[in-house]
């Protein structure tokens, strides 16, 4: 995306729910973990900003709460979610699937059951966080 965009700006879901354990991190966690693997990256720093967005039981209104933050006309969306790629078009925003990167490793489905089940996850992160590996564990298996 990077290649193609001069800035991105990602968009942090759940920002208004806490640790639970199908998403054992906070939004603010996530954004910090997400900084470390792209200060990593040569040429990503001051590319990427990120904004926490909460969720709503009502589509229409988290819509209202993404347009807040992502005007349209100014933004395109990347994601391989089928209803968010429906209510964005409808919007008018230009719409592209997500280009994942090693998925099959990185799930984070598959990541959770293993540090439940006392695995190593560290060859499934990032290099940037995979130092962090026991420490995420242990906030996974609470």
């Amino acid at each position: 995306m990077l290649k193609r965009h001069a800035k991105l700006r990602v968009a942090i879901g759940s920002s208004n729910r806490k640790r639970e354990a199908e998403n054992p991190f906070s939004a603010k966690e996530r954004a910090v973990l997400l900084k470390k693997i792209i200060a990593s990256h040569v040429g990503w720093k001051g590319r990427v900003s990120f904004s926490l967005v909460p969720d709503f039981e009502l589509h229409g209104k988290w819509v209202e709460a993404m347009l807040a933050k992502f005007p349209a006309g100014k933004f395109e969306f990347y994601t391989n979610n089928e209803l968010v790629r429906k209510l964005f078009a409808a919007k008018g925003f230009v719409v592209h699937p997500n280009p994942q990167f090693r998925r099959m490793e990185m799930e984070g489905r598959k990541i959770r059951d293993l540090a439940r089940n006392g695995k190593d996850i560290s060859a499934r992160l990032p290099k940037a966080i995979q130092k962090q590996a026991k420490g995420l564990a242990a906030i996974i298996s609470q």
